[in-house]
């Protein structure tokens, strides 16, 4: 665990260390075996580098000495036991921070408002030294779901329901023999002799909707 950090707050790099990503406005969390106040932390910024991740956050405004201005710590990833995206914008690490001969001294931290591409990133990075130590992988799958998106999933739109017929069965079938031509009929409402036309509903002489074919 290393505890260092430029004068303007930005991580001090090792040779041969590169940033990969960045995020802003990360807030820790810790659970258990940790011996510094990582609660009293505000939200800071979280650097994804290519052996560890970096938490540096702002708890002075002005200070004799620049690096004063600023706290945080780093986990390595050859420090780090297992790794679970838990929840939309949160990682969880169980990490070692002490070793001893005896015991070491474990941690589970948690990350939270990290984006999406940040949480892959770091569990790859950790799958990947799980594997070169030789150690049974125990990361989740870098993919995190959206719940509205699952819920389409889960959730299928039904197609329509049909509309349902205007006539019987014997009525439509007299109809489709009708087809496009015209046939005399007489209004029910007014007694008018009326031109009717297939789906005609409206009679021209009263203006009244009638049903001018009874079932």
């Amino acid at each position: 665990m290393d505890r260092y950090w430029e004068d303007d707050g930005k991580p001090f790099l090792f040779q041969n260390e590169q940033v990969l990503l960045t995020a802003a406005g990360v807030t820790p969390k810790v659970m258990s075996g940790l011996n510094i106040k990582l609660k009293d932390f505000d939200k800071g910024t979280l650097y994804v580098t290519n052996i560890r991740l970096v938490f540096i956050c702002q708890v002075k405004k002005k200070a004799k000495d620049p690096r004063l201005m600023w706290d945080g710590f780093s986990l390595f990833y050859s420090d780090v036991d297992s790794a679970s995206i838990v929840g939309k914008g949160s990682l969880k690490i169980e990490a070692v921070l002490e070793k001893g001969t005896l015991r070491s001294k474990k941690a589970n931290i948690y990350f939270k408002d990290i984006p999406k591409d940040i949480q892959n990133e770091a569990v790859i990075r950790i799958e990947e030294s799980l594997k070169d130590r030789g150690m049974p992988v125990s990361v989740d799958e870098p993919v995190y779901v959206e719940p509205e998106a699952e819920k389409e999933k889960k959730v299928k739109e039904k197609p329509a329901a049909p509309p349902p017929p205007m006539y019987s069965e014997s009525v439509d079938y007299l109809l489709n023999e009708i087809g496009d031509e015209s046939v005399e009929l007489t209004c029910p409402l007014c007694g008018s002799l009326v031109t009717y036309q297939r789906g005609m509903t409206t009679c021209p002489a009263c203006r009244q909707q009638v049903k001018f074919i009874a079932d």
